[in-house]
């Protein structure tokens, strides 16, 4: 066989193997996305609420904002209960989905609690099991002071 037969083989053969390796790095990105588990404490005095809202200062917002700067992507938080205007929460679970693994869940935790304001506190961070979602909690506790 001449080298001009031969050939078409040749860039069928690495064609083949290019796309296997498109495949596995496809697989490794769908692999490499990590679920955050973050346990919060808040005085909600200055808060409209714990959910997003134009133009509002909430929970939500500002904690997605910190986030956002510390992991530099956006993120979209889901949590076990939303609070309204004014309320306090001393155990908030929430959780997110990231790109990437975190390399240091304290390293996050601190550098989340540098960026937010005082009156709110990131205490844990934790990778959790992919497809965990702090909005499907079994239970919740409230306390009412009036």
């Amino acid at each position: 066989m001449s080298e001009q037969t031969r050939r078409p083989d040749a860039v069928s053969e690495q064609t083949l193997r290019l796309d296997a390796v498109s495949e596995q790095t496809l697989r490794l990105d769908a692999v490499s996305e990590q679920t955050l588990r973050l346990d919060l404490v808040y005085e909600g005095t200055r808060f409209k609420g714990w959910a997003r809202q134009p133009g509002l200062r909430t929970v939500e917002g500002v904690l997605e904002e910190a986030l956002a700067v510390a992991l530099r992507e956006p993120v979209r938080l889901r949590v076990a209960g939303r609070t309204d205007a004014g309320v306090h929460a001393f155990a908030q679970v929430a959780s997110c989905v990231v790109s990437a693994p975190v390399r240091s869940c304290d390293r996050l935790r601190l550098s989340l609690n540098a960026l937010l304001p005082e009156d709110v506190a990131v205490t844990a961070v934790a990778p959790a099991v992919p497809g965990f979602d702090a909005r499907a909690a079994a239970a919740r506790t409230y306390r009412y002071r009036l």
